[in-house]
Formats: structure tokens, C-alpha cells, sequence
């Protein structure tokens, strides 16, 4: 789920379904579960940016 999805999940409740499918290409199941929220959802951090010291530039140009 994305934030959002897991925010509205949270605040719909029993007005929010997920419906997730499982084993897609040899025999495919649905599952439909009301209020997903409930479910011990965790968090993935994933990595938007990268920082360095600007001396770690200077230094890294200068042995080129």
C-alpha cells in the first residue's frame, strides 16, 4: 500500500476494501479484506536521497 492508501484505509475503516491476488499466473486467487488497517501493516523506507560532504567532492576531483 502507498501512504495515502494506507491513510484513507485508516480513516474509511469498514469502507475500505483491498483486494489482493496471489499466484497470477498459474491458478489465481482473490482475496478481498475490509478495512485493511487493522492488518499489522510495516513501513518500508526506501532511499529518496543521497548526501556527501562538499570536502568529499573537492577531495575525489583533485585525485582525478
Amino acid at each position: 500500500m502507498t501512504t495515502n492508501e494506507y491513510r484513507t484505509s485508516e480513516r474509511l475503516k469498514t469502507e475500505y476494501w483491498l483486494y489482493a491476488v496471489f499466484h497470477c499466473l498459474a491458478s489465481p486467487e482473490l482475496y478481498a479484506v475490509q478495512d485493511p488497517s487493522r492488518l499489522r501493516w510495516q513501513p518500508v523506507v526506501t532511499i529518496e536521497h543521497y548526501t556527501v560532504k562538499p570536502d568529499a567532492v573537492r577531495d575525489a576531483s583533485r585525485a582525478d
